[in-house]
């Protein structure tokens, strides 16, 4: 089952929604320094985020 999940994007006016399952997300967020980002979007990080 795929759950909606708005992105944990550097820029705040960004609300796009991205469906993963629980499983995708538990595995990204299980390093608490990983986030998910719109790609292009890691420029708004400045620096603190790279592509995985």
């Amino acid at each position: 089952m795929a759950l909606p999940v708005i992105y944990e994007c550097a820029d705040p006016t960004c609300q796009d929604i991205l469906r993963l399952s629980v499983q995708q997300y538990e595995e990204i967020r299980a390093n608490s320094r990983h986030f998910l980002n719109v790609p292009g979007h890691q420029v708004a990080a400045q620096g603190a985020a790279a592509l995985g």
